[in-house]
């Protein structure tokens, strides 16, 4: 075995291959060499015997295999196609182990979840629900559309609405303490009226105005200039970086206030952006992770979403990207903004894939709608022809979007070894620091980055001088197979290319979109003329409060995945709503339970952003939960240092000074490159943590001078990258506008812990 994975590392890329039952690790050494001829045709890469399902999904992708899994973009039926389809797979869900395993988990014995599911599946094939006004009471016709894990907890729902309405006049005496426990946890986790939960928001009629339409139509821009005109506002975005900027525009005047005159805003168009520009506004920001306090009291502020504070009135309000409301995993912040937030004016602006739920939304609130469309500011093309894998054809503004990393840095290397260009990188695991400065790098014009390669990160977030975006692939690995990237993604991609107002002078204005090989080529000519598929639900959080109540109806020794599981799958939501999932929730419950946290550190922990999946940070990640559980106190420099991230980043720190060994061993920046963005991810949790628990996580400000040196760290290992590939690291440098504000570092944390105990308040946590 041993001798298979060693030749099988000197042939492949620089990758780590394991053996599953030694957990053994053998590092290869880069590609052989070997002599072919001038005009041999590239043979594609032969996987090793043993592969993970990113590596099989790489040479997939490098094979070209056909079969790909289309896309789960809900079809929505009619309601006797939906009415049809309950009855062919509601009988067949309620005979499934993961169904009576859920209600074993709730406390009910095995026997009694098998009569009691075998009971509801004669019910949906009898004539009980033949009856119209009888099938109105439940949550059928949710099943139009719903993808696989939506369809099982719409199916999960109805069985329990059966179960509180129908059950116990159905079966006999010996079933009364199962029906009467799963009703009592249904209960607890039922939400019928969403918009009563928030009393400040209904004490005032509030104006929404939609902003909506394609990638760079400025519809954002529009928002943001009634929010630099108010007298009080706020920007919510998904992002850190998308809340950066904004916060930096704001305070550089780089937004012209909805009062400007035209005259006016050419005459401070002259002006240079600083925070003397006469439309500067002082602006605070606030993140999970960072806070940047101007002023105390400042007028402005820009934050995630998550961090929105509801209760606190404000005149204005943007939030971005408003599609997301339907996000499985993070569209409960957007629901909580919408039917919460205390502010007369309310700007959402996003897809108008949204409007149809946002006007059901706002019914249900009684407040005012107002929908605005926009078109697209410059056109969008797409080439007739591909580039044919060659990349002598490419030039300068060019973006490629692949979707591993794996793909990023081959094609870096490739571009970087045939061509005179350099590639500047961005992708999802970058820290947003090190994305900002590859973006100024490849917007720069004049740095030789002239080409950027990139994850669908770029599609969000970043404004980028891109003159044509290339799909190398146009499918997306999503954990368990390759599938068709949806039309909302190839249109949110491609629709980067020719932003208005950052062509280079000479450019021809607008955009244009190709992919690197003929047969991608057909997919995104398809996809980009089709409508958006309307989203339908909104995603509701899982509150704090329910959790203590559903875990004293469940058994002691109920597990976190059995505690969340509970409010996914046993409550009744309104007709617009469907509940917020949790990404890899068995795998977390597993990691979190054998640790023997306490519920309240355990519900804490569910929402820190740990890379639960990026093996090589598993065993900080135990660390960490350890010492916050055991001594309530985390200590970030033995922490590093007990893991060993302290020694791996003066390792690199000495390679930046003297070009020597790393760790003794030849300096690979692609390996070093990922070592540093996991232990940025655990300097990302740590702070995260000490904004939620102070105490326990008290160094914030170490925690913010090791990240600043991990970020320039990572900063130098793209530039070797560069480098090593045959390009010159540039040196990039330019002086910081913002750089003049002198912060108020001693209201940082007293500021979060008043915006996160408002918010807990608001929401019922506190």
């Amino acid at each position: 075995m041993h001798g298979v994975l060693l030749r099988a590392a000197s042939r492949y890329p620089p990758v780590l291959l394991r053996t599953p039952s030694l957990g053994l690790r053998f590092r290869s050494g880069g590609p052989k060499k070997s002599r072919k001829r001038a005009d041999a045709k590239p043979e594609p890469p032969r996987p090793p015997k043993r592969l993970s399902p990113s590596r099989a999904a790489y040479y997939a992708r490098q094979t070209r295999t056909p079969e790909l899994t289309p896309p789960p973009i809900p079809q929505f039926t009619s309601h006797e196609d939906t009415l049809l389809r309950f009855r062919e797979l509601g009988p067949e869900w309620a005979r499934t182990s993961a169904a009576r395993e859920r209600l074993v988990s709730f406390g009910v014995s095995l026997d009694d979840a098998r009569k009691l599911l075998s009971a509801y599946a004669a019910e949906i094939e009898g004539q009980y629900f033949d009856d119209p006004l009888v099938l109105a009471q439940y949550p059928v016709f949710k099943l139009g559309g719903a993808d696989h894990l939506d369809a099982d907890i719409v199916h999960s729902q109805t069985f329990f609405k059966w179960i509180k309405t129908r059950a116990a006049s159905q079966l006999g005496p010996s079933l009364q303490d199962a029906i009467a426990r799963l009703t009592k946890i249904s209960e607890a986790v039922t939400q019928k009226h969403v918009a009563e939960g928030f009393e400040r928001a209904r004490s005032i009629r509030r104006t929404f105005i939609m902003h909506v339409g394609p990638t760079n139509s400025g519809k954002t821009y529009h928002a943001l200039r009634a929010l630099a005109g108010a007298k009080t506002g706020i920007y919510c975005g998904p992002l850190r970086l998308l809340a950066h900027e904004i916060w930096e525009r704001l305070n550089l005047g780089q937004v012209a206030p909805l009062w400007a005159t035209p005259e006016q805003i050419a005459e401070a168009a002259k002006i240079k952006s600083s925070v003397n520009h006469p439309f500067a506004r002082e602006c605070n920001m606030l993140t999970g992770e960072e806070i940047k306090v101007v002023k105390d009291g400042a007028p402005l502020s820009s934050c995630t979403i998550e961090m929105l504070a509801l209760a606190r009135y404000r005149d204005v309000a943007v939030i971005d990207e408003i599609q997301m409301i339907a996000d499985p995993f993070r569209g409960s912040a957007w629901t909580l903004a919408v039917m919460g937030l205390f502010a007369k004016e309310i700007h959402l602006c996003g897809e108008d894939t949204a409007v149809p739920l946002i006007q059901k939304l706002v019914e249900e609130t009684g407040d005012e709608l107002i929908i605005r469309r926009y078109e697209r500011l410059t056109p969008l093309i797409v080439e007739e022809e591909s580039l044919d894998g060659d990349t002598s054809r490419l030039q300068q503004g060019d973006a490629i979007v692949t979707f591993s990393r794996t793909s990023i840095f081959a094609l870096k290397a490739k571009i970087e070894r045939e061509t005179p260009m350099k590639c500047a990188t961005i992708y999802g695991n970058l820290p947003p620091e090190i994305r900002s400065q590859q973006a100024a790098l490849f917007n720069a014009g004049n740095t030789g980055y002239d080409v950027l390669i990139g994850s669908d990160a770029i599609g969000m977030g970043l404004n980028l001088k891109i003159r044509r975006i290339i799909f190398d692939v146009v499918s997306k690995y999503d954990g368990s197979s390759d599938r068709l990237l949806s039309t909302s993604q190839i249109k949110q991609i491609a629709g980067r290319a020719g932003r208005f107002g950052m062509q280079n002078p000479g450019d021809k204005p607008g955009g244009f979109v190709t992919t690197l090989r003929s047969e991608d080529l057909p997919v995104v000519q398809r996809s980009l003329p089709k409508p958006n598929t309307p989203v339908r639900y909104a995603r509701l959080p899982i509150e704090t409060g329910s959790i203590l109540l559903v875990s004293a109806l469940l058994p002691k020794d109920a597990s976190t995945q059995t505690i969340f599981s509970a409010h996914m799958y046993a409550g009744e939501l309104p007709d617009n709503y469907m509940p917020r999932t949790v990404p890899k929730l068995d795998t977390i419950s597993e990691f979190l339970d054998t640790r023997d946290l306490s519920l309240a550190s355990r519900s804490l922990m569910m929402e820190a952003p740990f890379p639960w999946r990026e093996f090589l940070v598993q065993d900080a990640i135990t660390k960490l939960l350890k010492l916050y559980d055991d001594n309530s106190f985390v200590g970030l420099q033995k922490f590093l240092e007990d893991v060993g991230f302290d020694e791996r980043l003066r390792d690199v720190e000495n390679a930046m000074r003297t070009g020597a060994k790393c760790n003794g061993e030849p300096f690979q920046p692609s390996r070093e490159l990922r070592n540093l963005e996991a232990v940025h991810k655990m300097i990302v949790v740590y702070v995260w943590l000490s904004f939620r628990d102070p105490i326990a996580c008290a160094e914030f400000d170490l925690a913010q001078e090791i990240k600043t040196r991990l970020e320039k760290a990572l900063h130098w290992c793209l530039e070797e990258m560069t480098f090593e590939s045959g390009g010159q690291a540039a040196k990039g440098k330019g002086k910081d506008p913002m750089a003049s504000i002198e912060f108020a570092p001693r209201r940082k944390k007293q500021l979060v812990t008043e915006r996160l105990e408002e918010r807990w308040v608001q929401r019922g946590m506190m």
